[in-house]
């Protein structure tokens, strides 16, 4: 069924470069804040290069369109408020359902590594406000790959409406979670056991679908990025408040 479109600001290639702009000049926002930050949101700068030059090779000027850097469908408002419901729901879920212990110990890893190379910071509430920025700039990286530029080929190249689901809900959901599995890898959670890291595996599956699910809602690429920020957000503030009373 079509749906309204509703005049923006900004065109959609506009909406693409101002994020390009944005995101660029937070990382180097961290550059200036010393090496260690640097180091950590390198990965993810270079995750989002490539969408975002991947959807211009292959879509040239609608690029902006194809990876819905838009709000025709629905107001910022509303992608917002639908981004933070869902992300605060989705970390909720999480700790609730493990109990509090391998989801919080696969952020805590990382964000205790990431608090010694913010050691310089004034004080928690300067080190929170980084938090914040770098669970943007992670969670921008990953939707506009997978949510982006990936969800775009499909809908661009599939034969057929059976293809075009499978590959917006199963394979780009499976590309997102062999992300994470890689990065597990990397910081040694996956040794922890089989079942474990199964179940992380299917649990960011679900968690990939549900993004999907909510841009296909919105017709906007704001809405996955909105969602995955506040939960990884959410995820990391609770890694702080362990690390700051040392349990």
């Amino acid at each position: 069924m079509a749906r309204e479109e509703r005049p923006q600001v900004f065109p959609a290639h506009v909406q693409m470069g101002i994020i390009v702009t944005v995101t660029g000049l937070l990382y180097l926002f961290f550059g200036i804040s010393g090496e260690a930050l640097l180091g950590h949101a390198t990965f993810y700068i270079i995750m989002f290069i490539i969408a975002i030059i991947g959807s211009l090779f292959v879509f040239k000027g609608e690029a902006g369109d194809k990876l819905h850097f838009t709000t025709k469908y629905v107001p910022m408002v509303n992608v917002i408020f639908y981004g933070v419901v869902m992300g605060l729901m989705m970390a909720t879920i999480e700790t609730f359902t493990s109990g509090g212990t391998i989801f919080v110990q696969q952020v805590t890893m990382p964000t205790q590594s990431f608090m010694q190379g913010a050691s310089g910071l004034s004080n928690m509430t300067t080190a929170i406000v980084f938090l914040g920025i770098y669970s943007f700039i992670t969670a921008n990286a990953e939707e506009t790959l997978t949510r982006g530029f990936f969800n775009s080929l499909a809908e661009e190249y599939s034969s057929s409406k059976t293809t075009l689901y499978l590959s917006k809900y199963v394979l780009v959901p499976l590309i997102f979670s062999l992300l994470h599995f890689f990065m597990w890898t990397s910081i040694g959670l996956t040794n922890i056991g089989g079942f474990i890291w199964i179940f992380l595996i299917l649990y960011h599956y679900v968690f990939g679908v549900v993004c999907q699910i909510s841009m296909d809602f919105t017709g906007s690429i704001y809405t996955p990025i909105a969602i995955h920020t506040i939960y990884n957000s959410v995820k990391m503030m609770i890694a702080v408040g362990i690390i700051a009373v040392g349990v």
